[in-house]
């Protein structure tokens, strides 16, 4: 459908709308979490021979997704408590 509008205003609001849906998206918690939760497997797979245990990869695990979840709320805590919004 977006092929047959032929004005450039309509195209630039479309990417707009689409930019923004993006941008949600992007910024939902859930997606943040998912986000997480990749990113503590991948440097637990990355420091798997450093440490060579399953039990001692668990803790890294865990402990590098409470630090992320940490992270974001303190983040996510500081950033909407800024005045001017």
């Amino acid at each position: 459908m977006r092929l047959f509008l032929d004005t450039k205003k309509y195209t630039r609001n479309i990417q707009q709308i689409d930019i923004e849906i993006l941008n949600k998206v992007l910024s939902s918690g859930y997606f943040v979490f998912l986000d997480l939760i990749f990113w503590s497997f991948l440097l637990t797979m990355l420091t798997f021979e450093a440490h060579g245990s399953i039990f001692i990869g668990f803790i890294i695990f865990v402990s590098s997704y409470v630090f992320g979840v940490i992270l974001y709320s303190l983040l996510n805590l500081w950033l909407k408590e800024q005045p001017g919004d």
